[in-house]
């Protein structure tokens, strides 16, 4: 069987569409005869997947800010990745495509890497952490590391045509853009109490 490193920077399970989301992909992976390193942030339940997904979960440090943990999970991925083999690499976030994409490129390796852009941290970050609208430099950093793995990405994946064009826009090659609707609705996902699972 081939073996995948799919890696997201949330918590599996919970109750967030990120964690629905990916137990979908994982279900898709695993009719298609695919085995799975997937690395996730630890969630309060405990998970339960069949043997062909080894759940690698990095237990969450409330001490350390969200751009030092995101940091910490990319090096995570990234000593996952380094004990491979793996036939493909599937990133949900430039926090762990990132590492990978600098150490293929550093080694020369040939591993295709797929991004699933679900939303890019220069534009979301400043929405969920206002404070970081007064920090240009950080700013123009998360820039640069998106730009980086638009580039580096064999494979751009999202579910929306306009997530799809803005990636265009940013200088991304139109046939690396792929649009996967996920063929939900917002019904199918009502808002819950419990909808704080994150990083």
């Amino acid at each position: 069987m081939p073996r995948l490193l799919y890696a997201s920077f949330d918590a599996v399970p919970a109750p967030k569409g990120a964690s629905r989301h990916i137990q979908a992909l994982l279900d898709g992976l695993l009719a298609a005869g695919w085995e799975v390193d997937l690395a996730t942030l630890a969630a309060r339940a405990q998970p339960s997947f069949p043997p062909e997904i080894r759940h690698h979960a990095l237990p969450r440090d409330a001490s350390r800010n969200l751009l030092e943990r995101a940091d910490t999970f990319g090096a995570h991925v990234l000593a996952l990745a380094q004990q491979g083999p793996h036939a493909l690499w599937h990133v949900r976030d430039v926090w762990q495509g990132v590492p990978l994409a600098l150490w293929r490129a550093q080694t020369g390796g040939r591993t295709p890497l797929v991004w699933e852009v679900n939303g890019l941290p220069s534009f979301e970050l400043p929405v969920h952490l206002p404070g970081l609208a007064n920090q240009p430099a950080l700013l123009t950093r998360l820039r640069k590391l998106e730009q980086y793995l638009l580039q580096a990405a064999d494979r751009l994946v999202t579910v929306s045509p306009v997530t799809a064009r803005c990636l265009v826009d940013l200088g991304a090659e139109a046939k690396r853009v792929e649009v996967v609707p996920n063929g939900v609705t917002l019904a199918d996902y009502p808002p819950r109490a419990d909808d704080d699972e994150g990083p």
